[in-house]
């Protein structure tokens, strides 16, 4: 686990913390390729403790909120219609991966998320 709950200042009740921290690591390793065993910088750490953070607030919310929350764009009662977004390029790849956004940028910035050689 890459951020502790004694570390871990977020949205998650505290009986739940340390779950949500695990699965938010498990994917923020495989988003870099398990680099990060390998040894980071202290930059590259900050950033990744903040991407699991992210991570992990915004797992906690989908398994909350179903996941419906970022699908719907609009909606109406009295007639009852509803639009979803459309969503293409990066943003339709974080949806299908179920990563946010945040967390996204913050690997990014590390180069840990890098495919070539």
């Amino acid at each position: 686990m890459y951020v502790t709950p004694e570390e871990y200042d977020g949205i998650i009740p505290t009986s739940e913390e340390e779950k949500w921290l695990e699965l938010a690591s498990i994917k923020v390793d495989a988003l870099t390729f398990g680099r990060i065993k390998r040894g980071v910088t202290p930059y590259q750490e900050g950033l990744i403790k903040k991407a699991v953070v992210s991570e992990a607030d915004y797992l906690y919310q989908a398994d909350e909120n179903g996941g419906l929350d970022e699908d719907v764009s609009g909606w109406s009662v009295s007639g009852i219609s509803m639009s979803y977004n459309s969503q293409t390029g990066s943003s339709k790849w974080l949806k299908e991966n179920n990563v946010s956004k945040t967390c996204y940028e913050l690997l990014l910035q590390t180069g840990l998320m890098w495919r070539g050689l």
